[in-house]
């Protein structure tokens, strides 16, 4: 039943494209007139015009439309890629004992608005029969998308119409989040702010405050601590006590309502960004990452101890939301005793500061990396981060966001 309904749909279609197409009315109008004027005057060769300015649109019409029909595509069923890449997508397309022209079949594929499309569209025809078309774009904006399905258009065997098919085949886009370098050098000190065209972060993690000592050769210049070199005369360094992270757990706010922004970009794509960045990097020293997102009414927790383990997590953030019900303060309660943490958020609200404070005060490492509000058309509340440093929390604020 549903196969007739579409047959039926399927000659609505041609039907109604043939009618409005003036190309086919000119000279179907034409023949009916030269019909008439044969009817009255009796010429005979006019009944022949007549007729051939009627079938000859029809007969080319039809033909094309069964050439398009001989159409087989296929496309790549899944494509990953990161926000802001430009990215090539190839449609094949084959015709069943029909020969095909690179030049003269067009492909088209329907992008959602958030992903901009290069116009120049690279076709050839390969040896095997086969036309291969890449599409380039560009994802503006991270998630999952669908692409398609196919849309293949050609001339009839007389030019006079331009034919289209809508194919079958779609293609699951994933796009990731653009990273955000962020410094995940030290767990405790002043602030630092973070642009998000950072080029780097700081690749070392270099301790604790240890003490004073006097200056050894290969010593940073840096470390000098010159209120001591000052009161002593003589060159003295900061001694910091090596640690090493032996886990982290990077924890994204995904409170509702902490995702605002008018643009393509919003604040929760900025601070994924940053949130993907941390997974590469630390895994990059085989630091495992524990990444915890809060969904909507449960916690959903990915493991990353390897390379295979990163398109999952990536994957997760590209479509990580702010609809979870669950506080976030609990989530962070919960998250304790799991190594180092970084939580990356967009608000800085009191109950969250006094739960990052309480967190600290355990002895717990934990930093905080917030995107800044004020760049989405947010008020941004400076003086808690003066509060959380003054409490022994490292503090980044992403400030620079650009599209």
């Amino acid at each position: 039943m549903d196969e007739n309904n579409n047959k039926l749909k399927n000659i609505t279609e041609d039907t109604s494209i043939l009618l409005l197409n003036p190309r086919f009315i000119g000279p179907c109008l034409a023949g009916i007139f030269c019909l008439i004027v044969a009817t009255v005057v009796g010429v005979s060769y006019l009944f022949t015009m007549s007729t051939v300015l009627l079938a000859l649109p029809v007969a080319s019409y039809i033909i094309g439309i069964k050439a398009l029909k001989r159409y087989v595509s296929s496309s790549e069923p899944q494509i990953t890629t990161v926000q802001g890449k430009r990215t090539p997508i190839t449609v094949r397309i084959l015709a069943k004992n029909y020969e095909l022209d690179a030049q003269e079949l067009n492909v088209k594929l329907p992008f959602p608005k958030t992903i901009s499309i290069e116009d120049n569209q690279e076709a050839e025809t390969l040896p095997d029969g086969q036309i291969q078309a890449s599409i380039w774009f560009i994802p503006g904006k991270r998630g999952k998308f669908t692409l398609g399905p196919i849309v293949i258009s050609a001339s009839d065997p007389l030019g006079m119409f331009r034919l289209k098919r809508k194919m079958q085949e779609t293609t699951e886009l994933i796009v990731y989040p653009c990273p955000v370098a962020i410094d995940l050098g030290l767990f405790t000190g002043s602030s630092k702010e973070t642009s998000v065209n950072h080029p780097q972060a700081r690749r070392s993690v270099r301790g604790d405050f240890a003490g004073v000592r006097e200056y050894r050769e290969g010593d940073e210049l840096r470390r000098i601590h010159w209120k001591t070199t000052a009161r002593t005369q003589q060159l003295s360094v900061v001694e910091l006590e090596e640690t090493t992270v032996g886990s982290a757990t990077i924890l994204l706010d995904l409170s509702k309502g902490n995702d605002f922004g008018q643009k393509v970009v919003t604040s929760l794509d900025v601070a994924a960004g940053a949130a993907a960045y941390a997974v590469t990097e630390y895994l990059h020293y085989n630091v495992p990452v524990r990444l915890i997102l809060p969904d909507k009414d449960n916690i959903d927790t990915v493991e990353v101890r390897a390379s295979r383990d990163i398109p999952q997590a990536m994957a997760k953030l590209a479509e990580a939301k702010a609809n979870a019900s669950i506080r976030i303060t609990e989530v962070l309660r919960k998250s304790t005793g799991k190594g180092s943490i970084i939580l990356i958020t967009t608000q800085l609200g009191e109950d969250l500061v006094n739960a990052v404070k309480e967190v600290r005060a355990a002895g717990i490492r934990i930093q905080l990396v917030c995107v800044d509000p004020t760049a989405f058309g947010k008020a941004f509340q400076e003086n808690r981060i003066t509060e959380l440093e003054r409490a022994g929390v490292k503090v980044q604020v992403i400030r620079e966001v650009t599209e």
